[in-house]
């Protein structure tokens, strides 16, 4: 057990995240990593719960992921004098659908920004410029890549 940690230490790991499961790590860690995909998770979750009606649809609320405590998250707003705090686990269906639907969103963002940058610089449109079998092939879609990549090259990668 003692390599192990040692082991994880050296390769960037937070000390930490050895006492969380490897799954909620793999969540974590995308979302410590990704400040576009972290916001449009937060934005979802505050949609969604305001939709449902758990949340006013005048509040200003603010989402955090919690490093303490991997595997949850935490929404709070204020009302009246006070801060009200609620701490949901990512096992909530609700909290899969947005954290998913975030990269959606991120890829359309993208998509957007991209289209906008060729427009200006190429004086091109993006379906000019671009082979869907080029993307898929770089993406990995075409399913001739082996590699996998394990956790910790994702925190390294992304520190």
């Amino acid at each position: 057990m003692e390599t192990a940690k040692a082991e994880k230490k050296v390769k960037g790991l937070p000390e930490f995240v050895n006492k969380y499961p490897e799954h909620k790590v793999a969540i974590w860690a995308l979302l410590k990593n990704n400040a576009g995909i972290r916001r449009l998770c937060s934005l979802n979750i505050i949609y969604y719960l305001k939709q449902k009606g758990e949340l006013d649809a005048d509040l200003k609320v603010h989402v955090e992921f919690i490093s303490a405590r991997i595997g949850t998250f935490e929404i709070k707003y204020k009302q009246k004098n006070s801060i009200i705090k609620s701490i949901y686990e990512y096992s909530e269906k609700f909290f899969i659908d947005c954290f998913l639907a975030s990269f959606v969103d991120f890829s359309n963002e993208a998509q957007l920004i991209t289209n906008d940058y060729v427009n200006k610089e190429m004086s091109k449109s993006l379906l000019d410029v671009t082979n869907n079998d080029d993307i898929a092939a770089f993406a990995g879609l075409d399913k001739t890549s082996k590699e996998i990549v394990d956790l910790t090259d994702l925190l390294i990668r992304n520190q």
